[in-house]
């Protein structure tokens, strides 16, 4: 019987996602539940390549990672700027409590702006 797929394209078979049975079948014993089945190949096929993460926030990392090797840079030294969608240097970004990253030019030119429609409505 062939896999049946849900609305966000993943494989469905007997209640399950195809996906984290074949994870639980090759570790042995079930998923912890906050765990996530990463397709480290971006497809989601039932020979896919995975990765199992320990949380969201891992799985996340391994996005953003490889959406910046996609991009031509080097995961462990360059980022993609939020707004430019530029791939840059670690050190060309401004520091954030936030998981967002902008390059400087991009917050300058955002200062810059903010400033001048401070400036026109007083």
């Amino acid at each position: 019987m062939r896999p049946l797929a849900n609305p966000r394209g993943y494989r469905v078979r007997e209640g399950s996602l195809v996906h984290r049975t074949r994870a639980e079948q090759v570790l042995g014993k079930p998923l912890p539940p906050s765990a996530q089945v990463h397709h480290a190949d971006g497809k989601r096929g039932d020979d896919s390549a995975l990765v199992i993460c320990q949380d969201q926030a891992y799985h996340f990392l391994l996005h953003v990672r490889m959406r910046v090797k996609a991009a031509g840079g080097d995961p462990n030294t360059d980022r993609i700027c939020y707004t430019c969608k530029a791939v840059k240097p670690i050190a060309a970004f401004v520091k954030r409590s936030k998981p967002i990253w902008y390059c400087k030019d991009c917050k300058n030119a955002q200062s810059r702006a903010e400033d001048a429609r401070r400036r026109a409505a007083a």
